[in-house]
Order: structure tokens, then C-alpha cells, then sequence
């Protein structure tokens, strides 16, 4: 069984980049913030994305994206905590809301995400982030 060849590059580059710190993006649903984000990704950096000004809503494609990280599949598991700890950053009324919102995406696969988990945290000044790390 051969490795693709694209997913051994990423690989490569995810250990040159490992001592690095991740990276700060501001979340903006737009084509531009996603053509960043994936060549991030593809480029083998830990990412943080902060919420400044933008509440992630139904049809992201951040969710997509989260989706296809090796850990994706937990946030149709743990939505409820995920939401009382996210509340702030996310456009839904309730967990019910989200959990919905989240089931369009339980097939996504970006392979160039299958290497990275995600998580989410808090900020020095307390504000939600989601990481992304190999």
C-alpha cells in the first residue's frame, strides 16, 4: 500500500514545522480565510482561530474542515459540552440547534485534515479558540 504522495509532503513538513508556534488566524467565513487555513494545514502548521467578529453558523465550512480532522467525529458526540463552551462563538439557539447544524458534515473527508486534531480552548483574555495540531 503506497502513501499519496501529496499526504507524505504534509507529513514531511508537519515534522520540520514541529517546534514552531501555531499560528493565529481570525475566523472569516470567506474563501480566502479557507485558502489560507488549508494551505496551513497543508504546509504542516499548528493553528489557533479566534472569533473576533464572526459567529460560526450552519453551512461553515470550518465545520467541514473540523470534520475531517482524525478527531471530528466527537463533536456530534460531545455537542453539548462543546457548545456550553463555545456558546459565545457559535450562531445556534441551543445544542439541539447545533447537533442538527453538525450532522450535514458527519461524511467529510478533506484528507489533507485527517492528520491534525482539534480542539478548542481559551485565549490569555478568556476568549474561546479552536486549535488545530498534528
Amino acid at each position: 500500500m503506497s502513501m499519496d504522495p501529496e499526504l507524505w509532503l504534509q507529513q514531511c513538513r508537519i515534522y520540520q514545522n514541529k517546534d514552531k508556534e501555531a499560528i493565529t488566524l481570525p475566523y472569516a467565513d470567506e474563501d480566502d480565510f479557507y485558502k489560507t487555513l488549508d494551505r496551513y494545514i497543508f504546509e504542516g502548521y499548528k493553528l489557533k482561530i479566534n472569533f473576533l467578529n464572526t459567529k460560526l453558523a450552519k453551512g461553515s465550512g470550518l465545520f467541514e474542515r473540523i470534520f475531517s480532522c482524525l478527531n471530528g467525529q466527537t463533536l456530534i458526540d460531545d455537542h453539548k459540552n462543546i457548545y456550553d463552551n463555545l456558546h459565545n462563538i457559535l450562531a445556534f439557539n441551543s445544542p439541539e440547534d447545533f447537533v442538527e447544524a453538525l450532522r450535514q458534515y458527519s461524511e467529510a473527508n478533506n484528507k489533507i485534515y485527517r492528520s491534525y486534531l482539534f480542539n478548542y480552548q481559551k485565549d490569555a483574555d478568556g476568549k474561546p479558540i479552536l486549535a488545530l495540531e498534528p
